[in-house]
């Protein structure tokens, strides 16, 4: 019964740190669409303002 729990833990771990990895990847995807959106958007003002004005 021990061998079991202490598989399962392990498992368990293992399978958490995954996910923790997966998360810190996803947040960095989403920081770095923000940020290229954010560029998008400061560059498409600049060229408004140079052509419009």
């Amino acid at each position: 019964m021990t061998i079991m729990t202490r598989e399962l833990v392990g498992a368990l771990a293992c399978r958490t740190r995954e996910v923790l990895l997966a998360r810190r990847a996803l947040y960095a995807a989403a920081t770095i669409q923000v940020a290229s959106v954010i560029i998008l958007l400061a560059g498409l003002a600049v060229m408004h303002h140079v052509y419009v004005t």
